[in-house]
């Protein structure tokens, strides 16, 4: 049985870049959050898993390591801690687990991929984009050095073996996109922020 509930805090953790404590802290109202929905008897045996988006793959590991103290998930945490549950995701992952995520919600897992849909995500951070194509397709996708992500992933699902083409834009994200507008034109006026603000 799934039990799925929205929450959502803002700031968001990358606010937190230069207190990496009061970012920790701030995790303690998701973690309270998670615990509320969980059985008592089923805590210790529900994993709680940490996947850092396009906000904090900006900011480095580093500061990825203060932010998200892995110590701070098994000591403020009834909920059942492991090795790997804390991790940066890529965006290739991101995009991944969108594309699932939406697809399963609407029934489309197991199907064709042309009877599955394509996302579009626009984060602060980033634009994921994510969609099934043929194997003909995908045998046709270009190559890329080891260590770049891959533009086209396989993934089986419900039976069905997908090829997911996956592609992550960082820095053209909402927030992003527009720092780097106002990078830009510094003081001169810009079409898409109103004159006179400063901010």
């Amino acid at each position: 049985m799934a039990n799925e509930f929205p929450f959502k805090l803002k700031p968001g953790l990358s606010y937190y870049a230069k207190d990496p404590q009061a970012a920790a802290n701030s995790l303690t109202s998701l973690l309270d959050k998670a615990e509320s929905v969980v059985p008592l008897d089923l805590r210790s045996k529900t994993a709680v898993r940490v996947g850092a988006t396009a906000g904090l793959r900006a900011l480095g590991g580093e500061a990825f390591d203060k932010i998200c103290n892995r110590e701070l998930l098994k000591s403020r945490s009834t909920l059942k801690s492991e090795a790997n549950g804390v991790k940066i995701l890529d965006g290739s992952q991101e995009g991944s687990y969108e594309w699932v995520t939406i697809n399963y919600l609407l029934g489309n897992l197991g199907r064709t991929y042309q009877d599955t849909v394509g996302i579009v995500d626009l984060g602060g951070g980033s634009v994921q984009m994510a969609y099934a194509i043929s194997k003909n397709a995908a045998s046709r996708a270009p190559s890329l050095p080891a260590g770049q992500d891959n533009y086209v992933n396989e993934m089986y699902l419900k039976g069905s073996k997908y090829y997911l083409y996956v592609h992550s834009y960082l820095h053209y994200g909402l927030l992003a996109a527009r720092a780097e507008i106002l990078k830009a034109t510094e003081d001169s006026g810009n079409p898409c922020i109103l004159e006179g603000f400063d901010g």
